[in-house]
């Protein structure tokens, strides 16, 4: 619903071509603006933000190139599309005009559903483009954010670890960090955590190295009262924390083999249950992995 919210700059110095272009547009859905000239052109589109600029080349005064060049020089308007609308058919005319910056040419007389589609397209594609910056961008900023002072280094390998952080982040996929013990495989975890849509949930930590093997499954999925000896009331293990956040296993590669395969069920269908339990259980977690450990050497061995 591109047409319902964007502004069309209309910049012509013949009244009745600005309110012929004006009733097209605005019968269309768009809002617009209207220029007399390339010198009211600039100081609109530098106040009012235009979402896209039909731009007459002669003019009397600044003519559309001039007012073009003007407006791809101003940071505060570069980034603003300009359709070209004039009746010369040169080559060179046209070649001129995406030099200087413009998205499109329209040459007149022309069909208004033909001009109605042009301007939809290029605001639509401004659109995006502006999304995509603004996702790039405050995925950064989260990633920065997620990691503090704590990763730092400007090397081309802590270049392409923040790269791949910020890939990773705005997904759910499960991820996998891998790496010797004191790399910061848990920083990379608390910077993706950060870097995405979980946020503002709970990022619940669990070092699987430091677990009894008879407390593995309780930690990650709870017990039920009476479960066994000492469990002397119904507890909820990482998992049910984490819901709708994050869940860090460090040291994945430490897990007993009967307790990988629990962990396996729960990465596949989202569901486990408690330790003396029968009732099946849900969680909206994403999990995020480290081992010091080459986990295929482990899966050759039949350790994993």
């Amino acid at each position: 619903m591109v047409a319902e919210t964007a502004i069309v700059l209309i910049v012509d110095d013949e009244p009745l071509h600005r309110d012929l272009l004006a009733q097209e547009l605005g019968g269309a859905g768009y809002r617009t603006l209207a220029a007399a000239g390339g010198e009211e052109a600039l100081a609109l589109a530098a106040t009012k933000a235009p979402d896209l600029i039909l731009l007459d080349v002669r003019m009397r005064g600044t003519d559309g190139y001039e007012t073009c060049r003007r407006l791809k020089a101003n940071e505060a308007t570069r980034s603003i599309p300009v359709i070209f609308l004039t009746a010369l058919t040169e080559t060179f005319e046209k070649v001129r005009a995406f030099r200087l910056g413009a998205v499109d040419y329209v040459t007149k007389p022309f069909e208004p559903d033909e001009l109605l589609a042009r301007v939809g397209t290029h605001i639509a594609l401004r659109r995006e483009i502006d999304a995509h910056r603004k996702s790039k961008a405050a995925i950064r900023a989260l990633v920065d954010a997620g990691r503090g002072d704590e990763m730092v280094g400007e090397s081309p390998p802590m270049q392409r670890v923040r790269a791949a952080i910020a890939q990773v982040a705005p997904t759910d996929s499960t991820v996998l960090i891998e790496g010797e013990t004191g790399t910061g495989k848990e920083l990379v975890a608390r910077a993706i955590h950060a870097a995405s849509a979980r946020s503002e949930r709970a990022l619940i930590k669990l070092n699987c190295a430091a677990l009894p093997r008879e407390l593995v499954e309780s930690e990650l999925f709870g017990h039920e009262k009476g479960a066994f000896t000492g469990a002397i009331a119904q507890r909820r293990g990482r998992f049910e924390l984490a819901d709708g956040g994050t869940l860090f296993l460090d040291e994945v590669g430490e897990l007993p083999l009967e307790a990988q395969a629990k962990l396996l069920r729960v990465l596949q269908d989202g569901e486990f249950e408690r330790v003396g339990g029968t009732r099946s259980l849900r969680a909206d977690v994403r999990v995020i992995a480290a081992t010091n450990r080459e986990l295929a050497a482990e899966v050759r061995a039949g350790r994993f």
